[in-house]
């Protein structure tokens, strides 16, 4: 019987004389058999792209390395083969980490370490270890990948992912990132303080639906009960089709949110909360603010414009003063010395009629048709002199200004002043000016308590407040507003107005007839 060695055709002899013979040779076949399989294995480890050495079980001795483990380690074939694998591990601790695992599991896969270089520096690997027989010394065959660079870079990631979170922290509003599939992948304090958010929710990087949710019964959001699932589908909707613009809303807290969702790459979201409850207070404070200060320097406009009026009104009352007492003069003599001819006039009528009597009847009528024109003429003379008095006597009062006096007053009488003051004046600026008065009175009306030279300032039809059809530096426009003081503040009356361009202007004023009627509706 003859046994066949696997991987030859060679046959053994199982008995006779030359067996001592043929024992040798099968010695010598395996001996080059194994040398075979160990020079096959050194040329797999050189053509490895990654670094690799065999290291025996019992000693941990370095007993081969490929020249790419030389070159990552930075070392000589004389140097390193030979000595202690336990020198490239950055630690005792370390090394009895990867034995324990090597011994517990047979192999190690990627066990990650700085790994000490020849010069004494470290560099980034991944360290696999499976076990192998060679020159019939149990051992392991060990595999060094270099990730020195993406280890860097991750530390470098890490550090700025560290140095984002930390920025990110500081920020007064809200912010959450969701990854393609809208599930959280980071989060500020802002966000999880404005949605009471637990960051266990986040780390275990839940999906949107599970953050809202999350709310659902604790009145942050509007929908409620059988509303809140058709909410919450129409919110990740909105979010899964990309960018919303900003949308300012209010939640039932009272708290003003506004919401903007971005588009980032690999369709990924960032969803920012924005609290402007505080800034619209501030700006209703300072729209309130603002108004009230453009009221009241409307209100400081007004009085400075009322002001200049008064001043104007005043030099002009002076200058009428003046004119009113210069003309009063002249105009006495010629009422004084009107009534005295016509009183001499009748004496002399009285004294003559004998004289005439003895006339011709032409002579007679001559003379009494001529004394009865100089009669005529001096009753026009005194008539009209007592209207320019009257005119005077309204011009003075007026010049005197505001005047808290009240009394009795013939209302018709001063509105008939107060026209003819008009009439007079516009006729004085323009002589060209011409209209028809016409007056409507009633006779029978009674006395009414006013200050009469106020009244007559309203009567005198001035133009309304702030507005002036007159050239520029001829007028300032504050007609109503002054009849507004004076009917309102002072008279407790009402004025309104009614006007139709191109055809007419109404003015209906109310006055009390008792300043007691007002008093007494005031305090009843």
């Amino acid at each position: 019987m003859r046994k066949r060695v696997f991987g030859e055709d060679t046959t053994l002899p199982t008995s006779g004389s030359d067996e001592i013979s043929e024992m040798a040779r099968a010695t010598e076949f395996f001996a080059s058999s194994i040398e075979k399989r160990e020079r096959l294995l050194r040329e797999v480890m050189e053509l490895s792209p990654v670094g690799a050495l065999l290291v025996s079980r019992q000693e941990g001795i370095v007993r081969h390395a490929t020249r790419r483990c030389l070159e990552m380690i930075g070392s000589h074939p004389e140097e390193f083969i030979g000595s202690k694998a336990g020198a490239l591990f950055p630690s005792t601790d370390v090394y009895n980490e990867f034995l324990q695992l090597l011994r517990a599991n047979g192999r190690v896969r990627d066990f990650e370490m700085e790994m000490t270089l020849g010069d004494g520096g470290r560099r980034w690997i991944l360290l696999s270890a499976d076990p192998i027989e060679f020159q019939g010394e149990p051992g392991f065959l060990c595999w060094i990948y270099d990730v020195h660079d993406r280890k860097l870079a991750e530390q470098q990631m890490s550090s700025l992912l560290r140095e984002f979170n930390a920025v990110l922290e500081t920020i007064d509003y809200g912010v959450l990132f969701m990854d393609a599939d809208l599930r959280a992948k980071i989060c500020n304090r802002a966000y999880r303080d404005m949605w009471r958010i637990p960051e266990q929710l986040i780390s275990a990087n839940a999906a949107l639906a599970d953050l809202i949710n999350y709310n659902r019964n604790s009145g942050l959001y509007e929908a409620t009960g059988a509303e809140f699932d058709g909410y919450v589908a129409a919110r990740i909707e909105a979010v899964r089709k990309g960018e919303i613009a900003p949308i300012e809303t209010q939640r039932p807290d009272g708290r003003i949110l506004r919401y903007q969702v971005l588009e980032l790459a690999d369709g990924e979201r960032m969803l920012t909360y924005f609290d402007t409850t505080e800034l619209r207070r501030q700006e209703r404070e300072a729209s309130a603010a603002r108004d009230a200060a453009q009221a009241a320097y409307s209100e400081l406009k007004a009085a400075q414009a009322r002001l200049v009026q008064a001043e104007k009104m005043a030099s002009l009352g002076q200058l009428t003063a003046g004119i009113a007492h210069e003309i009063k003069n002249p105009l006495n003599f010629v009422n004084n010395f009107a009534e005295l001819s016509g009183e001499l006039l009748g004496d002399l009528k009285d004294e003559v009629v004998p004289v005439i009597a003895a006339l011709s009847r032409d002579k007679r009528e001559e003379i009494n048709e001529t004394i009865e024109l100089l009669t005529g003429n001096l009753e026009k003379i005194a008539e009209h002199g007592r209207r320019a008095d009257g005119i005077v006597k309204s011009m003075l009062e007026h010049s005197r200004g505001a005047s808290g006096e009240r009394r009795e007053v013939d209302l018709n009488a001063l509105v008939e002043e107060a026209l003819n003051l008009a009439y007079h004046g516009a006729r004085a600026q323009d002589q060209n000016f011409n209209i028809t008065l016409e007056r409507d009175l009633e006779p029978a009306i009674a006395p009414i308590e006013l200050a009469p030279q106020e009244i007559t300032r309203v009567l005198l039809k001035l133009f309304q407040p702030f507005f002036t059809t007159k050239p520029t530096g001829e007028g300032t426009g504050l007609g109503l507003s002054i009849s507004w003081d004076i009917v309102t503040q002072q008279h407790d009356g009402t004025i309104a107005v009614d006007s139709r361009a191109g055809e007419f202007t109404e003015f209906t004023i109310h006055l009390p007839r008792r300043r007691h009627e007002t008093m007494a509706g005031k305090m009843a």
